[in-house]
Order: C-alpha cells, then sequence, then structure tokens
C-alpha cells in the first residue's frame, strides 16, 4: 500500500470515530431533555389557582399552596418527582435532573401571578 493509501485510511477512520463521539452526544442530550416533566402537568398537580408562592432552596422545589388536599401528589410522583416532603402548606420535592431548569420553567410559566419565596 501506498503513503496516500494510509493516509486516505488513517482520514476515512477519523471521520468515522469523530461522527460517532457526536452520535452518542447527541443521544446523550437528547435523553436528558425527554425526563424534563410537561411543566403544564406538573402545575395542574397543584392547581394553577392553589399555588401561592415557588422557590428553589437547596436543589429542591418548593411549592406552597393554598389547599394541600386538593394536591395531586399521586401524579406528582408519577411525573418523577422523589423525595416529596409536606411541611405545613410547602411541598418540597426535586427531580433526578435538572431541578433549576424545571423551577426556571415553572416561574417563567407562572408568571406575576406567583411569588418567590426563601
Amino acid at each position: 500500500m501506498s503513503t496516500n493509501e494510509w493516509i486516505l485510511i488513517g482520514v476515512a477512520i477519523g471521520v468515522v470515530v469523530i461522527s460517532s463521539v457526536v452520535m452518542l452526544l447527541r443521544m446523550r442530550s437528547k435523553g436528558a431533555k425527554e425526563r424534563l416533566p410537561e411543566v403544564d402537568a406538573l402545575i395542574a398537580c397543584f392547581g394553577a389557582d392553589n399555588i401561592r408562592s415557588i422557590a428553589f432552596v437547596r436543589s429542591k422545589i418548593n411549592v406552597t399552596v393554598k389547599d394541600v388536599i386538593t394536591t395531586d401528589m399521586v401524579s406528582l410522583k408519577a411525573l418523577g418527582a422523589v423525595g416529596i416532603n409536606l411541611v405545613g402548606q410547602r411541598i418540597k420535592f426535586y427531580f433526578e435532573h435538572d431541578n433549576e431548569k424545571i423551577y426556571e420553567a415553572l416561574k417563567k410559566t407562572l408568571g406575576e401571578a406567583v411569588q418567590e419565596h426563601a
């Protein structure tokens, strides 16, 4: 084999390796996006009119509600929430990934109607 053939083989192998790495990274990032719960479904667990305030504290999402009884804890858990903890009117929970992004999406969707608390 000539030098040019070896160079061509090396370039072909490089292209295959780089393409494989790029595809793997894209698949990983798609998987992370798919794990995010639907914000509207999350709000429906509490009831949009039932939410008083939201906060993001120590990697957990805290939602203070007017009436705890109307909150659908089963659906909240089905959306992937773990570590659900009820303290008075405040429901604390988190997801395996992207808690801050979920919190920001909640805050953006709920807008001015809901205030933040610490």
